[in-house]
Order: structure tokens, then sequence, then C-alpha cells
């Protein structure tokens, strides 16, 4: 499909009118949202980014966690603030 002739200047006007388009740098991988929703539901929320940023230091591609395996992954967990895996509650005493 060919361009339009005005284009150009629809693009010049809408940049003008609204700054350039911002694009992601990065597309997140497909776990990325899921892990991040996993850690959100066992951790605050400063400390779920804290554990993300670090997995995603520790390992550049998810398959890389996966083959290093649970102690590998608590240790970097761990390292990044609050307990994983989580702890079962306390026993409320009968109630």
């Amino acid at each position: 499909m060919p361009v339009p002739a005005d284009f150009d200047e629809v693009q010049a006007r809408l940049v003008a009118a609204y700054g350039p388009p911002s694009l992601p740098v990065r597309a997140p991988e497909p776990l990325t949202p899921l892990i991040r929703l996993l850690l959100g539901q066992q951790n605050t929320a400063p400390v779920a980014r804290r554990q993300l940023e670090a997995l995603q230091t520790a390992y550049p591609a998810w398959e890389a966690a996966w083959l290093d395996g649970p102690d590998g992954l608590t240790d970097t967990l761990r390292s990044a603030g609050a307990g994983w895996p989580p702890r079962r509650p306390r026993s409320s005493g009968g109630f």
C-alpha cells in the first residue's frame, strides 16, 4: 500500500501538536508480567520491584533462571530483600 501524499505533512503536524511518539525501549519477555505479578502477590511493591530487577540482572534470559534451579532463584530473591519462598502463616492458637 503506498504512503498517502500528505503523510509527511500530517505527521509533522502531529509531532508539533503532541511531540514525538514515545516507543518502548525494550519489549518485555512474555514471562516478565507473570513474574512481576507473582512477586507482587508475596511482597510489598518496592521489594517486588527490587526482586524483579535482581532477577533480570542475574538472568538476562528467563531460560537461564530455569537452568539455575530453585536454589539459585531463592538466593537471588533473598539478596534483593524479603523472604522467598513465603513463610506459612503462624497458627493463631485455635482461633
